[in-house]
């Protein structure tokens, strides 16, 4: 799957990222049953925002775009 450039790379890297939000509510729903702890959950979801905004960028690329600048750290 999305193995290649263009569109159907773009929409493989779409569907990457529905994934990536479900994750994202699995952990905001790990925290609120109280089965991860906040100190826990900080750096998974700064590691999903990471990857979310390099997959946005990409996806952009992809549909033949110029992805924005990425600001500092």
């Amino acid at each position: 799957h999305g193995h290649g450039r263009g569109k159907a790379c773009a929409q493989f890297c779409r569907h990457a990222m529905g994934s990536l939000n479900e994750v994202r509510t699995q952990l905001l729903l790990c925290l609120r049953l109280g089965l991860l702890p906040d100190e826990r959950l900080r750096p998974l979801l700064e590691d999903l925002d990471a990857l979310g905004g390099r997959l946005r960028r990409f996806i952009v690329m992809q549909d033949g775009g110029t992805p924005p600048q990425q600001g500092p750290p």
